[in-house]
């Protein structure tokens, strides 16, 4: 059988070179500099965490006046006088009097107000460093999002140029009888698809692009660089050790804790507001002399007052000890579901992260190329016609199919790396160097 010249032509461009696979390897860089150079550039710009370091700075504030007396009173009373003689000695007991008045606050009380202002700043300090982890965090995984899309976008692209090639050749069979019109069919439709994910991936860029301009508090539009290819997946430390780790270093962890003990310090300053303060006053009475009797001397008066703690002072107070109590105990029941929470997320991310590194290595190292190889092998003898169509249709479809699967496994791997560095507060490393 004779094969059209024109069709040896095509069939020549159709070698190994004609796929992304025959590009120079390069080395492979390490993946998070750029991930973290966006990190703390959202680090510093984000708004977020600016409003929790002002709710520090509030915190602080609010705690410099908690352990302050209450104002001293000053009094003065022009008191007893005669709507005849409206003046001091018009009247037996009529007089001018200043009065001064101070209460005393019951022993503990400022102290224990001033500890549960000190425990409200540590709950306030301790949400920044919780927001600060979940965002290093959240870029880092919009980074790999970022680049996989890129990825399986450029993957895509090589296919479409394949599949043009494979039209072509179908095309010149079609002319010389060899092909049918359904080839070119099959291979039309399957571009068509390719063509529809490549818009698929231009938006799942925009949006990707749009949340970390949101992060990063700035205008849309600026670029933002990513790998072309995903270096080799790390081997996790083992799951036991990444428990301990995240249970020691948890910010989550570490801002229940503070705002249960804030919740005690309140139940505290709570008991001791059912005690009774005192108020006690001194006052001095100018007095002129009446005619024809009182000669007018000035009096002084001192006295105290405290309320009855037995009633409603007690029970509102009382009312309050009673919620920060439970209060304190819901944050004590939500720190061990924390703690499970942890080792849970651990042991999924540690399992995703084993689990993708060997399946990346043997799709890497085995798999794809070894597609490429069938895909390379079957366009070399289609002309000949001693394959079919369906051998050349199904090898590009496996490649298409395993080159993806790679991209999305290591991203899978990465995704999992980077929820193991935020469950292990490894991104506050970040903001200790930034």
């Amino acid at each position: 059988m004779r094969v059209p010249l024109r069709l040896l032509l095509i069939v020549s461009l159709l070698s190994p070179l004609s796929l992304a696979r025959a590009e120079a390897p390069v080395e492979r860089e390490v993946l998070l500099p750029e991930a973290d150079a966006l990190a703390r550039a959202v680090l510093a710009a984000n708004p977020e965490l600016s409003a929790l370091e002002s709710e520090v700075a509030a915190a602080r504030s609010m705690a410099g006046g908690a352990g302050l007396w209450m104002d001293p009173m000053v009094g003065a009373e022009y008191s007893n006088m005669a709507f005849a003689r409206p003046y001091p000695g018009g009247h037996a007991m009529s007089g001018v009097q200043l009065k001064l008045q101070q209460t005393l606050p019951f022993p503990g009380k400022l102290a224990a107000r001033r500890a549960a202002a000190d425990a409200k700043i540590e709950v306030a300090a301790a949400s920044l460093p919780e927001r600060q982890n979940l965002l290093v965090g959240e870029v880092r995984a919009l980074w790999v999002r970022l680049g996989l899309v890129r990825q399986l976008r450029k993957i895509t692209r090589s296919h479409i140029e394949l599949l043009a090639q494979l039209t072509e050749i179908a095309s010149v069979r079609a002319e010389v009888g060899q092909a049918s019109p359904i080839e070119l069919q099959r291979l039309t439709l399957l571009g068509d698809r390719l063509e529809d994910d490549l818009e698929d991936f231009d938006r799942d860029e925009a949006l990707l692009l749009a949340r970390l301009d949101a992060l990063l508090h700035r205008a849309p539009g600026e670029a933002v660089w990513s790998l072309s290819e995903y270096p080799a997946l790390p081997s996790p430390p083992a799951l036991e050790a990444l428990v301990e780790e995240a249970i020691a270093r948890d910010p989550t962890l570490r801002r229940l804790a503070a705002a249960a003990a804030s919740e005690q310090a309140e139940r505290r300053a709570a008991r001791t507001e059912r005690k009774p303060d005192v108020t006690a006053w001194a006052g001095y009475r100018f007095r002129a002399p009446v005619s024809g009797g009182d000669p007018g001397e000035d009096f002084f008066s001192v006295g105290a007052s405290i309320p009855l703690p037995w009633l409603w002072n007690d029970r509102r107070h009382g009312a309050r000890e009673a919620r920060h109590a439970a209060n304190a105990r819901s944050l004590g029941a939500r720190l061990e579901s924390r703690q499970d929470q942890l080792r849970g997320a651990l042991a999924n991310a540690h399992a995703r992260l084993v689990r993708a590194a060997t399946k990346a290595t043997r799709y890497r190292e085995k798999l794809v190329p070894e597609a490429h190889a069938v895909l390379d092998a079957t366009l070399a003898v289609y002309p000949t016609g001693k394959v079919g169509f369906e051998s050349v249709f199904q090898a590009e479809l496996q490649l298409l199919e395993f080159e993806r699967t790679l991209r999305r496994t290591e991203a899978e791997g990465w995704l999992a790396q980077t929820e193991l560095e935020t469950l292990t507060a490894e991104n506050l490393r970040l903001v200790e160097t930034k």
